[in-house]
């Protein structure tokens, strides 16, 4: 019992002082055909940098998945839901007219950190 307390103070403590461990998670699967993998991965870049301006943006991840095929998750991570939203309102549909793969959304997930 006591290796459990401490490993739960040091998860804690490493959250208060870490930004990467804090917040809210946002992630999208899509379906994409082969072919068009290079150019989600481009795509991908360019709604990190948007991301990355703003304000409350702490991590970006794209992620294969590999119990099933042809998918694909982009993975944002912010201070809180509430900078997600501001950047989603600001630039959500902007960014899907230039982004240039074609993509079927499987789901999309929230998470926050514990």
């Amino acid at each position: 019992m006591t290796g459990l307390r401490r490993a739960k103070s040091f998860c804690s403590e490493n959250n208060a002082k870490s930004k990467i461990g804090a917040g809210f998670i946002h992630m999208v699967i899509f379906q994409i055909k082969p072919q068009y993998v290079r150019t989600y991965k481009k795509d991908c870049r360019m709604w990190a940098r948007y991301a990355g301006r703003a304000r409350g943006f702490l991590k970006y991840s794209t992620v294969k998945r590999v119990n099933a095929k042809n998918q694909y998750a982009s993975v944002y991570q912010w201070e809180s839901k509430i900078y997600h939203s501001r950047f989603m309102k600001a630039w959500h549909d902007k960014l899907v007219d230039r982004s240039h793969c074609p993509v079927k959304v499987v789901g999309y997930y929230n998470f926050v950190i514990i």
